[in-house]
């Protein structure tokens, strides 16, 4: 009787711990069961998310502006920089400048005179940007530099027109100045301002543009 007393404890007890031990599984296996879809869904939002930060999305950044020429001579030279705060391709469609409340006569010389495109200069010299319209200074005029003629000749009030300046420009980010374009004002004694630049384009969702006017002389 004792032995199977015992045999029959021995038994029960066995029989218990795996019944238990079954019991506890079943959670766990329930739970991992579950998370198997949200696994997927996150690697699938993932995907998604890095397609969408390699998607070109269009940018449009306005700056004031700022002097263009100061006394004394010689001449001043002001720069637009633009900026990518990331390593991608980005392409530069417009930079517009309007400029500044003063006589439109002041404005007879501003021209182009290169771009700076990662670091390779790009000498594109153009004729004046802006003619006097009757001397009116209410007429504070505006233009596109992108796809100016360059000048193969003439004066620069006259030019005889050549190629352009580039109508877009593709640049990588990530160096310190990626576009930078160089501008001519004067070579008198004769102040002006350029009051507004306007600078448009294409670059990834996640990257930033940042762009910046340096006064000339």
């Amino acid at each position: 009787m004792r032995y199977q007393q015992g045999r029959t404890a021995k038994l029960l007890i066995i029989s218990m711990g795996f019944a238990v031990s079954f019991v506890s599984l079943l959670p766990t296996r329930g739970l991992a069961q579950n998370a198997r879809p949200f696994a997927s869904i996150r690697r699938q939002l993932a995907a998604i998310n890095a397609k969408l930060d390699n998607l070109y999305v269009p940018f449009k950044v306005q700056i004031a502006g700022g002097l263009c020429d100061s006394a004394p001579a010689p001449s001043s030279n002001p720069q637009i920089i633009i900026d990518s705060a990331g390593t991608g391709t980005f392409v530069v469609t417009s930079v517009l400048i309007k400029r500044g409340f003063q006589n439109p006569v002041d404005f007879l010389f501003l021209s182009v005179n290169g771009v700076e495109i990662n670091g390779t200069f790009f000498e594109t010299r153009t004729g004046n940007l802006f003619d006097p319209l009757f001397g009116e200074f209410a007429v504070q005029q505006s233009a596109d530099i992108m796809g100016m003629p360059v000048r193969r000749g003439g004066s620069i009030n006259t030019p005889e027109p050549g190629g352009n300046v580039p109508h877009q420009i593709v640049a990588n980010g990530g160096t310190i100045e990626d576009v930078k374009f160089t501008l001519f004002c004067r070579s008198d004694n004769q102040d002006l301002d350029i009051e507004n630049v306007l600078v448009a384009g294409w670059k990834k969702t996640a990257d930033t543009i940042e762009v910046r006017y340096v006064p000339g002389n």
